[in-house]
Protein backbone atom coordinates (compact mmCIF):
# COMPACT_ATOMS: atom_id res chain seq x y z
CA UNK A 1 0.00 0.00 0.00
CA UNK A 2 2.59 2.76 0.76
CA UNK A 3 4.43 1.72 -2.42
CA UNK A 4 1.51 2.36 -4.81
CA UNK A 5 0.31 5.71 -2.75
CA UNK A 6 4.11 6.57 -3.57
CA UNK A 7 3.94 5.69 -6.69
CA UNK A 8 0.69 8.11 -7.03
CA UNK A 9 2.27 11.19 -4.94
CA UNK A 10 5.49 11.31 -7.49
CA UNK A 11 3.17 10.99 -10.81
CA UNK A 12 1.09 13.99 -9.29
CA UNK A 13 4.29 15.65 -8.41
CA UNK A 14 6.02 15.47 -12.07
CA UNK A 15 2.60 16.13 -13.46
CA UNK A 16 2.13 19.38 -11.55
CA UNK A 17 5.84 20.25 -12.36
CA UNK A 18 5.72 19.87 -16.11
CA UNK A 19 2.16 21.80 -15.74
CA UNK A 20 4.08 24.67 -14.12
CA UNK A 21 6.94 24.34 -16.29
CA UNK A 22 5.10 24.66 -19.23
CA UNK A 23 3.08 27.59 -18.59
CA UNK A 24 6.11 29.69 -17.39
CA UNK A 25 8.20 28.41 -20.81
CA UNK A 26 10.38 25.94 -19.53
CA UNK A 27 13.55 26.10 -17.76
CA UNK A 28 17.20 26.61 -19.21
CA UNK A 29 18.98 23.40 -19.15
CA UNK A 30 21.92 23.71 -17.13
CA UNK A 31 24.26 22.46 -19.60
CA UNK A 32 23.20 23.96 -22.91
CA UNK A 33 20.99 26.55 -22.32
CA UNK A 34 17.90 25.18 -24.09
CA UNK A 35 14.47 24.48 -22.74
CA UNK A 36 13.41 21.73 -21.03
CA UNK A 37 10.01 20.86 -19.42
CA UNK A 38 10.95 18.13 -16.96
CA UNK A 39 14.13 18.04 -15.28
CA UNK A 40 16.72 21.04 -15.36
CA UNK A 41 18.71 18.97 -17.99
CA UNK A 42 17.01 18.59 -21.08
CA UNK A 43 16.67 15.16 -22.89
CA UNK A 44 19.28 15.77 -25.41
CA UNK A 45 22.30 16.29 -22.37
CA UNK A 46 20.34 13.41 -20.62
CA UNK A 47 21.53 11.47 -23.71
CA UNK A 48 24.27 12.40 -24.09
CA UNK A 49 26.32 12.96 -20.60
CA UNK A 50 24.31 10.16 -18.48
CA UNK A 51 23.04 7.52 -20.02
CA UNK A 52 26.19 5.74 -18.54
CA UNK A 53 28.94 6.44 -20.99
CA UNK A 54 31.33 5.58 -18.09
CA UNK A 55 30.80 1.88 -18.29
CA UNK A 56 33.05 2.01 -21.74
CA UNK A 57 35.66 3.25 -19.28
CA UNK A 58 38.61 2.20 -17.19
CA UNK A 59 37.74 2.10 -13.47
CA UNK A 60 40.16 2.09 -9.94
CA UNK A 61 39.61 -1.26 -8.11
CA UNK A 62 39.54 -0.20 -5.62
CA UNK A 63 37.56 2.97 -5.29
CA UNK A 64 35.93 3.11 -8.67
CA UNK A 65 36.86 6.00 -10.10
CA UNK A 66 37.48 6.62 -13.29
CA UNK A 67 41.37 6.07 -14.88
CA UNK A 68 43.41 8.47 -17.05
CA UNK A 69 46.38 7.22 -17.60
CA UNK A 70 47.00 4.62 -14.70
CA UNK A 71 46.72 0.71 -14.97
CA UNK A 72 44.12 -0.91 -12.54
CA UNK A 73 44.52 1.28 -9.52
CA UNK A 74 44.43 5.33 -9.79
CA UNK A 75 46.86 7.41 -7.96
CA UNK A 76 45.57 7.96 -4.98
CA UNK A 77 44.82 3.98 -3.90
CA UNK A 78 48.43 3.51 -4.62
CA UNK A 79 48.98 6.68 -2.09
CA UNK A 80 47.02 5.26 0.45
CA UNK A 81 44.45 2.75 0.66
CA UNK A 82 41.24 4.16 2.19
CA UNK A 83 38.46 0.97 0.82
CA UNK A 84 39.44 -2.10 1.76
CA UNK A 85 36.08 -3.82 2.71
CA UNK A 86 33.92 -3.79 -0.65
CA UNK A 87 33.84 -6.10 -3.32
CA UNK A 88 33.63 -3.57 -5.66
CA UNK A 89 33.16 0.19 -5.74
CA UNK A 90 31.16 2.08 -8.80
CA UNK A 91 30.69 5.47 -9.18
CA UNK A 92 28.81 6.73 -12.24
CA UNK A 93 29.65 10.20 -12.92
CA UNK A 94 32.63 12.61 -11.55
CA UNK A 95 31.70 15.64 -9.39
CA UNK A 96 32.56 18.28 -11.91
CA UNK A 97 31.45 20.87 -14.07
CA UNK A 98 27.42 20.47 -13.79
CA UNK A 99 27.30 18.14 -11.37
CA UNK A 100 27.96 20.08 -8.67
CA UNK A 101 25.37 22.76 -9.81
CA UNK A 102 22.64 19.71 -10.10
CA UNK A 103 24.00 18.81 -7.11
CA UNK A 104 23.13 21.78 -4.98
CA UNK A 105 19.80 22.53 -6.93
CA UNK A 106 18.88 18.59 -5.56
CA UNK A 107 20.20 19.05 -1.50
CA UNK A 108 20.19 22.28 -0.81
CA UNK A 109 17.68 23.78 -3.29
CA UNK A 110 15.58 20.78 -2.77
CA UNK A 111 14.90 20.14 -6.31
CA UNK A 112 13.39 16.79 -5.40
CA UNK A 113 11.98 15.59 -9.02
CA UNK A 114 16.05 14.91 -9.25
CA UNK A 115 15.64 11.72 -6.50
CA UNK A 116 13.47 10.32 -9.85
CA UNK A 117 16.33 11.32 -12.14
CA UNK A 118 19.37 9.98 -10.06
CA UNK A 119 17.12 7.25 -9.19
CA UNK A 120 16.95 5.87 -12.97
CA UNK A 121 20.75 5.95 -13.62
CA UNK A 122 21.17 4.41 -10.89
CA UNK A 123 18.35 1.78 -11.87
CA UNK A 124 20.59 1.29 -15.24
CA UNK A 125 23.60 0.23 -13.05
CA UNK A 126 21.92 -2.07 -10.90
CA UNK A 127 20.72 -3.58 -13.89
CA UNK A 128 23.98 -4.58 -14.97
CA UNK A 129 25.30 -5.96 -11.52
CA UNK A 130 22.70 -7.58 -11.20
CA UNK A 131 23.68 -9.92 -13.95
CA UNK A 132 26.64 -11.22 -11.67
CA UNK A 133 24.73 -10.97 -8.60
CA UNK A 134 20.99 -11.67 -8.66
CA UNK A 135 19.52 -11.43 -4.86
CA UNK A 136 20.83 -8.36 -4.03
CA UNK A 137 20.23 -5.89 -1.30
CA UNK A 138 20.21 -1.97 -1.40
CA UNK A 139 21.60 -0.46 2.10
CA UNK A 140 21.49 3.02 2.01
CA UNK A 141 23.92 5.27 3.69
CA UNK A 142 22.07 6.75 6.77
CA UNK A 143 21.57 10.56 7.52
CA UNK A 144 22.29 12.58 10.36
CA UNK A 145 20.69 12.44 13.53
CA UNK A 146 17.54 14.92 13.52
CA UNK A 147 18.56 15.52 9.33
CA UNK A 148 15.10 14.28 8.41
CA UNK A 149 12.86 16.49 10.90
CA UNK A 150 15.16 19.23 10.28
CA UNK A 151 14.92 19.37 6.00
CA UNK A 152 11.83 16.79 6.34
CA UNK A 153 13.53 14.58 3.45
CA UNK A 154 16.86 13.14 2.86
CA UNK A 155 18.20 12.83 -0.45
CA UNK A 156 19.95 9.16 -0.13
CA UNK A 157 16.22 8.12 1.20
CA UNK A 158 14.98 9.28 -1.73
CA UNK A 159 16.74 7.67 -4.18
CA UNK A 160 15.89 3.94 -2.33
CA UNK A 161 12.44 5.04 -2.02
CA UNK A 162 12.37 4.87 -5.71
CA UNK A 163 14.53 2.35 -6.31
CA UNK A 164 12.02 0.50 -4.07
CA UNK A 165 8.62 1.14 -5.25
CA UNK A 166 9.39 1.49 -8.60
CA UNK A 167 11.36 -0.97 -9.33
CA UNK A 168 11.07 -3.19 -7.23
CA UNK A 169 14.08 -3.63 -5.17
CA UNK A 170 14.78 -5.02 -1.66
CA UNK A 171 15.75 -1.74 0.48
CA UNK A 172 17.50 -2.86 3.80
CA UNK A 173 18.02 0.53 6.54
CA UNK A 174 20.51 -1.93 8.19
CA UNK A 175 23.11 1.48 9.29
CA UNK A 176 22.54 3.74 11.73
CA UNK A 177 24.32 7.21 12.08
CA UNK A 178 25.45 8.43 15.53
CA UNK A 179 27.45 11.37 14.62
CA UNK A 180 25.82 14.33 13.77
CA UNK A 181 29.02 16.18 12.36
CA UNK A 182 28.51 17.07 8.19
CA UNK A 183 31.36 15.13 6.83
CA UNK A 184 31.94 17.86 4.28
CA UNK A 185 32.92 20.08 7.17
CA UNK A 186 35.98 17.63 7.14
CA UNK A 187 39.57 17.80 5.68
CA UNK A 188 40.27 13.96 4.20
CA UNK A 189 42.34 13.34 7.91
CA UNK A 190 39.52 14.70 10.05
CA UNK A 191 37.19 12.51 8.10
CA UNK A 192 39.80 9.40 8.63
CA UNK A 193 40.20 9.89 12.02
CA UNK A 194 35.92 9.86 12.84
CA UNK A 195 34.60 8.31 10.74
CA UNK A 196 35.25 4.66 12.67
CA UNK A 197 32.34 5.54 15.25
CA UNK A 198 30.27 7.73 12.82
CA UNK A 199 27.75 4.07 11.83
CA UNK A 200 26.73 1.55 13.60
CA UNK A 201 24.47 -1.83 12.72
CA UNK A 202 20.73 -1.73 13.75
CA UNK A 203 20.87 -5.15 15.21
CA UNK A 204 16.91 -6.05 14.11
CA UNK A 205 18.13 -5.89 10.31
CA UNK A 206 19.87 -9.45 9.31
CA UNK A 207 22.44 -8.89 6.40
CA UNK A 208 23.98 -12.26 6.94
CA UNK A 209 25.08 -14.18 4.11
CA UNK A 210 23.64 -11.43 2.24
CA UNK A 211 24.96 -9.81 -0.90
CA UNK A 212 24.34 -5.67 -0.36
CA UNK A 213 25.52 -2.86 -2.52
CA UNK A 214 25.33 0.47 -0.43
CA UNK A 215 23.92 3.04 -1.96
CA UNK A 216 25.56 6.57 -1.30
CA UNK A 217 25.77 10.00 -3.34
CA UNK A 218 29.13 11.32 -3.35
CA UNK A 219 32.19 9.68 -2.90
CA UNK A 220 34.62 11.69 -1.53
CA UNK A 221 37.11 10.34 0.04
CA UNK A 222 35.88 6.93 0.85
CA UNK A 223 35.83 7.10 4.77
CA UNK A 224 32.32 6.27 4.79
CA UNK A 225 32.34 3.66 2.17
CA UNK A 226 34.77 1.80 3.95
CA UNK A 227 33.11 2.41 7.27
CA UNK A 228 29.90 1.04 6.00
CA UNK A 229 31.43 -2.10 4.21
CA UNK A 230 33.13 -3.05 7.48
CA UNK A 231 30.20 -3.07 9.52
CA UNK A 232 28.01 -5.13 7.13
CA UNK A 233 31.19 -7.44 6.42
CA UNK A 234 31.34 -7.84 10.15
CA UNK A 235 28.00 -8.93 10.83
CA UNK A 236 28.53 -11.71 8.27
CA UNK A 237 27.55 -10.22 5.28
CA UNK A 238 28.95 -12.61 1.76
CA UNK A 239 29.39 -9.57 -0.84
CA UNK A 240 29.02 -6.08 -0.34
CA UNK A 241 29.31 -3.82 -3.18
CA UNK A 242 29.11 0.46 -2.97
CA UNK A 243 27.27 2.47 -5.76
CA UNK A 244 27.14 6.35 -6.07
CA UNK A 245 26.03 9.05 -8.09
CA UNK A 246 29.25 11.23 -8.44
CA UNK A 247 32.94 10.80 -7.35
CA UNK A 248 35.08 13.73 -6.41
CA UNK A 249 38.21 12.29 -8.44
CA UNK A 250 40.54 15.53 -8.72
Amino acid sequence: MKGIIFIIVQKIILYVKVAVQFIGGGQSCIICDKKSYIYCICPECIKKFYSLPCLNDSYCKICGKTLISEDEICSECRKETVIKSTNKVYSLFSYRLWNIKLMCLWKLDGDRLLSRFFSERIYEMLCIIKKSVQDIILVPVPPRPGKLKQKGWDQVKDICDYLQYKYGFIVKNALVRNSDVEQKSLDKRERLSTIGNSYSIVPKEDVYEKNLCIIDDVLTTGATIECCAKLLKNAGAKIVYALTLFCVDS
